[in-house]
Parts: C-alpha cells; structure tokens; sequence
C-alpha cells in the first residue's frame, strides 16, 4: 500500500510537507523526518519531535473515513503488543498510552478523499523533563529499530485496511474498547463549552464516545478529554 516512501532529515512538520507534495507526488505515500521542528498535534498543540522518535505522515485515499482516526490506533497498538509490550491502552479518540502514560500521537486531516494521517511515536528519543510525568518512550525497552518498526505498522495497517474500507469501523470497536484505558471509568469531556461528566461505556461503530451520565446515555462525536 505504502510503497512510496519519503525520508527525510529535519522538516517542520511531515504532515505540512506531505500536503505540499500531494499534488506531485500521487497517493498513497508516506513522508518519515528524524526531526521536526514544528510538530503539532490535536488543535495545533506543539508535539516534541527531536531525534530518536518516529515522526511520518500517511497520505492515501479513502472513500470511507468514518471512526477513521480510530481505527489508525488499532495496527500501532497490535505492533506494539506483538513485541510484548504489555498495558498498551488507547485514550479516546486516538492518543496511544503505554503503562499509563502517553507514547504516541495521531491527528487525521481529510481533504475530500485524500487523508493525512499524521503520526508520532515516542521510541528512541528523550521526553523533555516538563512532559515526564505524563509522557514516555520505548528507549532501552525496543529490540527493533524504527524503520523496521514503521514497516511493522504500516504492514498490519494494510492487512487490516480491506477489512475497515468493506465494512467500516464495526468489526474493530470490541477490539477498540478492550484496550480504551478509561473503559467502565468516570470522564469529563468538553464538547465545546460543556463539560459532560459520567461513566465511559466504550464507542460504538461510528467512532462515538459513549457515556452514562445519571439515567441518560450520551454520544459524544467530537470532544476532548480533560479528566480521566
């Protein structure tokens, strides 16, 4: 699926070059940089992208892209666990956590049937002593390097691709609620400007959150997290 592929040395961001390039460079593709010096995340926080970590831009077609950003976790999450990696858990909808703390990121961004799925891994790297309480890495835990790591998760994702184009994201939410790392726990999600508070009783097959709050049951579509 991913057989082009991209490597560069430093870039501000994998995910801004590979729109640059998309007109060029036909889809699907992938732009991998040892460093970024403008990295960002969800809602354009600064994501950390120094040398050592795995930083790549997916960009392929899709005619279907409902719960996409979720399904995404699901082949780093089975990479992770195939190289025994235990308590790998995903925060909804798609922020990667091992033993409780974040290890990687993934920000999906559509353009008509053209997605860039940026994604970032903390593997070899350092985390900024700010971020230690919240954040980890692989380093010293890996017996692999990080191309052959990539190549491990864009293979899993290709052999679970036809499966999620054929029938959507249904035959993943078990699987994705088995590993959401506040499953049956009390949340609070911001949905704009409101604060809903309550119980996680997992997603459903369009990538919903839903939560138990009281004698109601609310699906959440787009929120953040704030407390969990």
């Amino acid at each position: 699926m991913f057989e082009t592929r991209i490597f560069l040395k430093e870039t501000d961001s994998t995910m801004e070059f590979a729109k640059k390039i998309a007109g060029i460079v036909y889809p699907p593709f992938v732009v991998v940089s040892e460093i970024q010096t403008g990295g960002y995340g969800q809602y354009g926080r600064r994501w950390e992208s120094p040398s050592g970590g795995l930083w790549f831009t997916e960009v392929f077609y899709a005619e279907n892209s409902e719960a996409l950003s979720l399904f995404l976790s699901l082949p780093i999450i089975r990479v992770l666990e195939s190289l025994c990696f235990a308590n790998v858990r995903v925060k909804w909808p798609n922020d990667i956590y091992l033993n409780g703390k974040k290890l990687a990121g993934i920000l999906t961004k559509i353009s008509g049937k053209t997605v860039f799925a940026g994604i970032g891994i903390n593997v070899e790297n350092e985390v900024p002593n700010v971020l230690t309480g919240i954040a980890t890495t692989l380093k010293g835990n890996i017996k692999i390097g990080k191309t052959e790591l990539l190549n491990k998760i864009l293979k899993t994702q290709e052999e679970m691709f036809s499966e999620y184009v054929s029938s959507g994201f249904s035959p993943f939410v078990c699987e994705y609620n088995n590993h959401l790392i506040f499953l049956n726990k009390r949340v609070r999600v911001k949905v704009r400007e409101e604060i809903i508070s309550g119980t996680a009783l997992g997603v459903n097959g369009e990538g919903n959150l839903i939560i138990k709050t009281g004698s109601d049951v609310i699906k959440v579509r787009n929120g953040t997290i704030i407390d969990f």
